[in-house]
């Protein structure tokens, strides 16, 4: 939820992407890892019950069930219809580096569904390291967000976030102000 509610509030500001759209993808981008978990609860449990790093958990995936959460979330788009920039897109989000972003509007939706999901991580209090947040801060520069602050997108973002929490009963964890995220990480590495 906090990666689709980043999306479509980035996408408001930077009018480049439709926001309703961003938030589909959003919502949907790990859907790979839903459908493994929901069809195959013990064998997919077993992958994830370490929390592997992306790289080890995709080959485990590969292994166990042959193909990976990423590769899934790509082809349950395509098989409901959605564009392909789009699935590829939410299949690739983790993997900038990936081959197949070779079209530019594809990169650039795989681009800020990443900074969604590095929001939604943050959100939800998951540590990233030094380096992981230069890279996301370098990414959210290329943003054209109206010369509006970073800060106060995120601020804006949490604040839907615990709003639409509220509203679908789901659990939100209390989130940091951006710039003592920023703070903390700077100081903590």
């Amino acid at each position: 939820l906090a990666q689709a509610i980043a999306a479509k509030t980035i996408a408001m500001f930077d009018r480049k992407y439709n926001p309703d759209e961003m938030f589909v993808c959003g919502l949907l981008s790990h859907m790979g890892e839903l459908a493994f978990a929901s069809l195959f609860p013990h064998e997919y449990g077993s992958i994830i019950r370490d929390q592997p790093p992306r790289e080890e958990r995709i080959d485990l995936e590969r292994t166990l069930l042959g193909i990976d959460s990423s590769e899934l979330t790509t082809e349950l788009f395509l098989d409901w219809g959605l564009p392909a920039p789009y699935a590829i897109a939410a299949g690739s989000h983790e993997d900038l580096n990936a081959n197949i972003l070779d079209e530019l509007n594809t990169k650039r939706v795989a681009e800020l569904l990443h900074i969604s999901y590095q929001i939604a991580l943050l959100c939800n209090g998951i540590k990233v390291s030094r380096r992981e947040f230069k890279t996301f801060e370098k990414m959210i520069q290329k943003l054209n967000c109206m010369n509006v602050n970073f800060s106060t997108i995120f601020d804006a973002i949490v604040s839907l976030w615990h709003e639409w929490g509220v509203t679908f009963k789901i659990k939100t964890k209390q989130c940091s102000r951006y710039d003592e995220i920023k703070a903390s990480i700077i100081e903590n590495y």
